[in-house]
This record gives structure tokens, sequence and C-alpha cells, in this order.
């Protein structure tokens, strides 16, 4: 239902998104809007198909994901506190490393809070066939996904006349010797 009453919150309950193979359902209240838009929900999602997002996130996703939502976020400061556990069906996000990790079934839970004081992570648990991972406590930390493919570039080096290359060496994680 609807509820909101002047110097109180707006409530939705019971509320129900649907689209093309997504659904979001649960309960979200909107409050303090002249000082950032504080939002607290509990939401159930339901992404049958992830492609869907593909042009929105920038990757070529693919795959459908179910779970739930909940906690706190204030808008305009983009600070949060929120809790996830999402369960995957061969996830795709356009990496083959990271593909083949999430492929099959992947359940992934995390708990982290934004605020004046950074960011923390108290917990991240990710599980699929081919990943088991866990971390927690981490404080101020940030993740600068820099995937990039070699081979491209190691043929552009290698059909341009003027670069004379003897050789290549590789990060030690695909460790390769060429030429």
């Amino acid at each position: 239902g609807f509820g909101w009453t002047e110097n109180q919150p707006l409530r939705l309950s019971g509320l129900t998104l649907a689209g093309r193979d997504m659904s979001l359902a649960g309960d979200l209240s909107v409050d303090n809007l002249a000082k950032g838009a504080d939002v607290s929900a509990d939401l159930a999602l339901d992404l049958r198909r992830l492609a869907n997002f593909a042009q929105l996130s920038g990757q070529p996703l693919a795959g459908a994901a179910t779970g739930r939502i909940s906690g706190t976020a204030t808008l305009l400061s983009g600070a949060f506190d929120l809790t996830t556990d999402i369960t995957g069906q061969d996830l795709k996000i356009g990496q083959p490393q990271a593909d083949n990790l999430l492929s099959g079934t992947a359940k992934i839970t995390a708990s982290a809070r934004r605020d004046e004081t950074g960011l923390t992570l108290r917990s991240l648990t990710a599980n699929a066939r081919n990943l088991t991972a866990q971390a927690q406590g981490l404080q101020n930390f940030y993740v600068l996904s820099a995937q990039k493919l070699v081979p491209p570039a190691l043929r552009m080096l290698l059909a341009d006349p003027q670069v004379r290359v003897d050789g290549f060496i590789l990060p030690g994680h695909v460790s390769v010797v060429t030429g």
C-alpha cells in the first residue's frame, strides 16, 4: 500500500515493479527530501535476462539473478548501508576469466556501508562452481577493474614495421615468453 502523512516518510509497502524479464518487489520508504532523500528498502529481485541491462552497464551481460537487497541509502550524498543475497545462473560480464569463474550457479552475499568516513565492506562471500572467495572488515578500499585483452595489443605491435621486438614477457598469472 501507499502511505504518507505530513512530516513522515513516504511508505510504499507491497510494491511490485515488473518489466521485460524482470521484477522487483518489497517495501520502500523515502524521507528527508530536503536534505538528500533517505531511502530505506527491503526488496526481492528477479532478473531473468541480465542481457537487458547490457546497454545500461556498458558490459555484455548474460545470465539470470534472483535475490534480496535491504538497507538504507542517501541519494544525494551517495551514503548507504546495504546487505545483499544474490543467486546467479550462468553469469557473464564479457570478460572470459570472470565468466569462467561465475559459470553455473553463483551465490554472492555482501554487507557494506559507505559514509563520510569511507567505504567499509563488512563481509563478502562469493561461491560458484569455479570460485570461492571471502572477505570481511575491509575499509576504504577501491577496486579498479582494468580488464584488458593482451593479444590485440601484441598483434598491433607486431604488425607495426617501426616496432622491433625480440620477445614478450607477460604477467606471472599468464606467464609466457614469446619470441
